[in-house]
C-alpha cells in the first residue's frame, strides 16, 4: 500500500471501471495521464498472477470435471486476472456448450454466462455481454426462488455493465433491483443488504451525491448493529463517509476541462492510489 491510498482493500478491476466510468462522465476520457494510468493498472493486473502451481490445478480439476461449473469460475478468473481473456473466453464458451447440449435447466449456467460476460466486456463486446446477462436474468427468474442471492447477483452484472458504457439510467434500475432482492431475500438489517447498499451508494456517489450519503449511513448503522466495532468492513464504510464523499460533493462537471483533468487526477491518486507511474501523472 502507497502513501496515496485511502482504501487500498478495492479490487484493481473495480478501480479499473470506477475510474473509467468516471473519466467518461466528465469528458476526459481520452485525457492522456488517464490512459497511461488504466494500461498501468492492467499491467499490475497481469504482472500480478505468477502461480503456475495454482494454474496447473485448475487444469487438473477441469479435466476430471469439465462441465463443473465452479471449477471453471474459479479458473476462468484467474485467466481473466492475468488479462488472458482469449483463453477465459475459450474456457466460459466450452463449459456453456457442455450445459446446454446437456439441456440442464437450472441457474448453473449462469455462473459460466456472467464469467464470459465480463471477459467481453474488457474485450469490448458489450453488446454480446448485454445478451449473455439479459438471458442469464432470464433463467434467474424463471428457475430460482425469491430467497436466493442469485437474483441480485445477475441484476449488478447487467447493473455494472450499463454504468460502464455510461448508460446510467439502465444501470441504476438493474442496481435498485439488486438491492430490492437483496432486501427480500435476507431483510433490510442484513449484512447482505447493507453491502448491497454500499455497491449502491459507489454508483450514486457521481450523479446523486446525497443518495450515496444516506445509503452509506444507513448501511454503516446495521454494520454498527451485527460487528465488532474494530471490524475492518466498518472501517471501510467510515472512510466511504469521511474520505469519498467529500471528495465526490466538490466535482464540479461545470469546471473547465483543465480543471476537471486535475481533479480526476487527484481523485486518483487520493482515493485509489495506483502503479509507480504516480509520480508523472502528479507532475503532469
Amino acid at each position: 500500500m502507497n502513501s496515496y491510498s485511502i482504501l487500498p482493500a478495492i479490487p484493481r478491476r473495480s478501480v479499473l471501471t470506477g475510474v473509467s466510468t468516471l473519466a467518461c462522465l466528465l469528458g476526459i476520457g481520452q485525457y492522456q495521464p488517464i490512459q497511461k494510468y488504466l494500461s498501468a493498472c492492467k499491467t499490475q493486473c497481469i504482472s500480478s498472477a505468477k502461480d503456475y502451481k495454482t494454474e496447473l490445478g485448475y487444469r487438473l480439476d477441469l479435466y476430471n470435471a469439465p462441465d463443473d461449473v465452479f471449477v471453471c469460475d474459479r479458473y476462468g478468473h484467474f485467466l481473466h486476472n492475468k488479462w488472458r481473456l482469449r483463453e477465459a473466453e475459450e474456457l466460459y464458451l466450452s463449459v456453456i456448450n457442455l450445459r446446454k447440449k446437456r439441456c440442464e435447466n437450472n441457474c448453473l449456467i449462469v455462473i459460466p454466462m456472467q464469467g464470459l460476460a465480463l471477459v467481453y466486456e474488457d474485450q469490448g463486446r458489450f453488446k454480446e455481454a448485454e445478451k449473455l446477462l439479459i438471458e442469464g436474468l432470464q433463467i434467474r427468474h424463471k428457475f430460482d426462488s425469491k430467497e436466493s442471492l442469485g437474483l441480485s447477483e445477475s441484476q449488478n452484472y447487467l447493473g455494472s455493465l450499463y454504468q460502464r458504457q455510461s448508460q446510467f439510467a439502465k444501470a441504476a434500475v438493474c442496481f435498485n433491483a439488486a438491492l430490492r432482492s437483496t432486501i427480500r431475500a435476507t431483510g433490510r438489517d442484513s449484512l447482505t443488504a447493507a453491502s448491497a447498499m454500499l455497491e449502491l451508494g459507489d454508483f450514486y456517489l457521481v450523479h446523486r451525491w446525497e443518495k450515496a450519503s444516506a445509503l452509506y449511513r444507513e448501511a454503516l448503522e446495521i454494520q454498527k448493529k451485527r460487528l465488532k466495532a474494530d471490524d475492518a468492513r466498518i472501517k471501510q464504510t467510515s472512510y466511504r463517509i469521511e474520505h469519498l464523499l467529500p471528495l465526490y460533493k466538490d466535482l464540479d462537471p461545470a469546471r473547465d476541462k483543465a480543471s476537471k483533468q486535475k481533479h480526476l487526477l487527484r481523485l486518483l491518486l487520493q482515493v485509489y492510489g495506483g502503479p509507480p507511474m504516480e509520480q508523472e501523472i502528479r507532475e503532469h
